[in-house]
């Protein structure tokens, strides 16, 4: 809570928090999905790399 009581909520998804999510999608098959700030997802290798494939297997 800032000094104007205002509250600051941030949320930390990963491979394994999105995969039961993007499951649910092809489960029932939707459209698809969405998430904010996918364009720092990480493509060129490393860790985010990775994390980055994880979530479209």
């Amino acid at each position: 809570v800032d000094g104007k009581e205002r509250v600051s909520v941030v949320y930390f998804e990963d491979s394994e928090s999105l995969k039961p999510k993007y499951d649910l999608v092809k489960k029932f098959g939707l459209g698809g999905s969405t998430m904010w700030n996918a364009g720092s997802l990480e493509y060129a290798g490393g860790v985010g790399s990775d994390e980055t494939e994880k979530l479209w297997e």
